[in-house]
């Protein structure tokens, strides 16, 4: 009887783990542009993405794998982010996970300890997106950007820690395709990586990469002294 019974535990967990496994398989879905405003502030979402959800416990995986890639620069804060976004969502790629681009233009600011005035200023902005599921069944679009973000957010997340300051303004918020590298090309019809973006990107990432070296050579030479 107690045979029996640890048979009927063995198939009961292996249930449960097998219907819970499914659930987290990742999945391509396609975004909801139902979404026109995030609180007053309108946002421009491209028609027929399809991204895939996954979700947040992977989410959070996928962004600590994403930030310790010792070939993208998040150190330097200051620029170079359609770059970095770019690699990113080359990185995505490699994991079969299919991504989108954010972009938010205006004054934007964002403290950080990375830069000696404390703070960074941008007129406009960019990190890679992907969808995570929520309990409910819904998704929603997460922002990856290791530059200054602890961990996946969500997008009003993103967006307040760059407009907190009363004299900050956001002027557009839009979502392409992982294919859009600069806020000038959102309306391109691209179905593809343009090979002169990559190249154009590559090379900024080497220039990024540069600068960060120079920057740790200066540090080791105050620090003799």
């Amino acid at each position: 009887m107690k045979t029996k019974r640890s048979y009927f535990r063995f198939l009961l967990l292996f249930f449960i783990v097998a219907v819970e496994g499914s659930y987290a398989q990742p999945y391509v879905s396609k975004v909801d542009v139902s979404l026109k405003y995030l609180g007053k502030q309108k946002i421009d979402i491209a028609p027929n993405l399809e991204l895939t959800t996954v979700s947040l416990k992977q989410a959070n995986s996928l962004f600590q794998k994403i930030k310790s890639q010792k070939d993208i620069p998040f150190d330097i804060i200051e620029n170079g982010c359609f770059a970095k976004a770019n690699e990113v969502a080359l990185y995505l790629d490699s994991q079969k996970i299919n991504s989108a681009k954010i972009f938010a233009t205006g004054d934007l600011q964002v403290e950080t300890k990375k830069m000696p005035m404390g703070f960074v200023r941008w007129h406009y902005h960019v990190a890679t997106t992907i969808n995570v599921s929520k309990a409910n069944g819904s998704s929603e679009l997460y922002v990856i950007d290791p530059a200054m973000m602890s961990g996946p957010v969500t997008m009003k997340e993103w967006l307040e820690i760059q407009t907190k300051h009363s004299d900050r303004r956001l002027d557009e918020v839009f979502v392409t395709s992982k294919y859009h590298t600069l806020p000038w090309d959102r309306n391109d019809k691209l179905t593809g990586y343009q090979k002169e973006r990559i190249r154009y990107c590559k090379r900024q990432i080497e220039k990024l990469k540069k600068t960060k070296a120079m920057e740790n050579r200066q540090i080791k030479l105050r620090n003799s002294h």
